[in-house]
Parts: structure tokens; C-alpha cells; sequence
């Protein structure tokens, strides 16, 4: 994702990135997902296989899935 970095300095807009602590997270996660509570798949732009990767993956999305077989393609929760 490009950033208008030279802009953003002259402007003061400061930019931070970092890793999270994710594993303190994962058990609380884990737990709304058995419950069904949250939908992981709501952020997903797409699913395609590995044979449609080379034109699909050049095109912009927010969240594409490649499935590497497609016996692994499972239906939206409902």
C-alpha cells in the first residue's frame, strides 16, 4: 500500500507500525470463533484456486484467499 510519506512529513502526520502481541489474544479469539460469535469471513474480497492466482493476485482486493485444492473451499457461516 503506497504512503504519501514526503507529504505526510511536511504536514506532521506521523506513521507507526509495529507487531502486536497477538498470542495474549488467541485463547479470547479462539473462543469467540468456537462460539460463533465473531465471522472471520466477512473480510474476505474473494476466493480463487491456485490455477486463477497469476491474474487474480495482480488485481487489487482487501483480503483474497488462495485455496491450493478445492476440496478445501467451505461455505460461508450463515
Amino acid at each position: 500500500m503506497p504512503f504519501p510519506l514526503f507529504q505526510m512529513h511536511f504536514t506532521g502526520v506521523t506513521f507507526r507500525s509495529s507487531f502486536c502481541a497477538t498470542r495474549l489474544y488467541l485463547p479470547e479469539v479462539i473462543s469467540e470463533l468456537e462460539a460463533g460469535t465473531i465471522d472471520p469471513r466477512v473480510v474476505e474480497s474473494e476466493i480463487f484456486t491456485l490455477d486463477d492466482a497469476p491474474d487474480r493476485l495482480l488485481e487489487q482486493s482487501h483480503k483474497p484467499i488462495l485455496l491450493f485444492d478445492e476440496s478445501m473451499r467451505a461455505e460461508p457461516a450463515s
